[in-house]
């Protein structure tokens, strides 16, 4: 697995590295949502973590996502996503149905599930219809504003306030399903596109601008400047609203600080992590960051399936604490070796992630197996 990732084209260190920050910081707040004290998601220690850990992903996604210029490629794009990332979420989801607990104590039909997943994405795993929703949005988007057939700074500003007035339009659609009564902000994800939609976007638009931002003089100097700016909105925000959940159903200036402290947390982590990306050892530990799609589906599960087993403690002293803490750990590092290892196997990695691609692996099993010992 480790020389297939090596074998893919333009992998970028520091965004494996932001995704893998993502996971750590996605998984630790929902062992801790789990084991940890009841009050646990109004402390700092919880918007901490919350507050940037799904914005790493986004704005990551946001960087890589393809700058697509013609129709073809377009909707070969659409087909990929669309079967990559709902259809292994959708399995996902049927597994939880019908082997988690918290679903099958419940004695619902699968109409009743799947109305649920209509009305509160978020029960299940929301963040592959998310991601769906916006890529392809964007990718959508650039392809339609590509077609002006103009490449200088003033044109791609042009192009770039285009795509923003489109993606205006665009999250006037999931505006008024978050305001419909009968729908509401769970129904297919809504809040939660409406909030990582910019995010995704401002990546998108910082990969464009890139080459023009490196031809200015005192890069590091700008950079720095930039960081530090960041970090003075991050740190006053992130300490008035670490009461983070409540203030996700505040009002919209509420909605809106929220966010800007999540963005400029993410900008702060990219940049401590673009400096230590040029290091032999980020370079290995980034390599886990290639897993972060089929990690969240993994994480999720499995944590849901243990919490059922495992209660909370009804104290929190040493002892206690240091469960919690040795779970946390065992679960954070355990949910990325499983991904790796399903990931690894050509059967799990085709049945649960739709790897398409190792369709010959499956045919040919024996080649696989010899190709793994050559590899050794």
């Amino acid at each position: 697995m480790r020389e297939a990732y090596k074998k893919i084209p333009c992998r970028i260190t520091v965004i494996d590295l932001l995704k893998l920050t993502g996971m750590i910081f996605i998984c630790i707040p929902h062992c801790l949502q789990r084991w940890g004290p009841s009050d646990y998601t109004s402390t700092l220690g919880f918007s901490f973590f919350y507050s940037v850990g799904l914005s790493m992903f986004f704005f990551s996604s946001g960087i890589v996502l393809r700058r697509i210029t013609s129709l073809k490629d377009l909707l070969i794009f659409i087909v990929k996503t669309v079967g990559v990332y709902l259809t292994s979420a959708f399995i996902f989801t049927v597994l939880s149905i019908y082997t988690l607990p918290r679903f099958t104590l419940l004695e619902k039909d699968f109409g009743y599930w799947m109305n649920e997943l209509y009305l509160r994405t978020d029960t299940f795993y929301w963040y592959s219809l998310v991601a769906t929703l916006i890529n392809i949005f964007i990718a959508s988007a650039y392809y339609f504003v590509s077609l002006i057939k103009k490449n200088n700074l003033k044109w791609d500003i042009f192009k770039a306030s285009l795509i923003i007035i489109l993606t205006v339009a665009y999250s006037m659609i999931f505006l008024h399903i978050y305001n419909r009564e009968d729908l509401g902000p769970g129904c297919l994800g809504a809040s939660l596109v409406l909030y990582y939609l910019p995010i995704t976007l401002f990546g998108f638009l910082f990969n464009i601008f890139k080459p023009y931002l490196l031809k200015l003089p005192r890069q590091e100097l700008l950079k720095g400047i930039a960081t530090l700016v960041a970090l003075v909105i991050y740190i006053p925000l992130l300490i008035v609203y670490r009461d983070w959940l409540p203030h996700l159903n505040g009002s919209f200036w509420t909605i809106s600080a929220l966010w800007i402290c999540s963005l400029s947390g993410t900008i702060v982590y990219y940049y401590l992590l673009s400096k230590i990306s040029h290091f032999t050892i980020a370079k290995k530990v980034s390599y886990y960051g290639f897993f972060s799609g089929q990690f969240y589906l993994v994480h999720v599960y499995i944590i849901r399936l243990f919490a059922t087993y495992i209660p909370r403690p009804e104290t929190f002293d040493f002892p206690a604490i240091m469960f919690v803490t040795f779970l946390t750990i065992i679960f954070t590092i355990g949910s990325i070796l499983i991904t790796v290892f399903l990931r690894f196997i050509p059967y799990t990695d085709f049945l649960l992630f739709i790897s398409y691609d190792r369709y010959k692996d499956i045919i040919y099993p024996h080649r696989w197996l010899k190709r793994v010992v050559l590899q050794k």
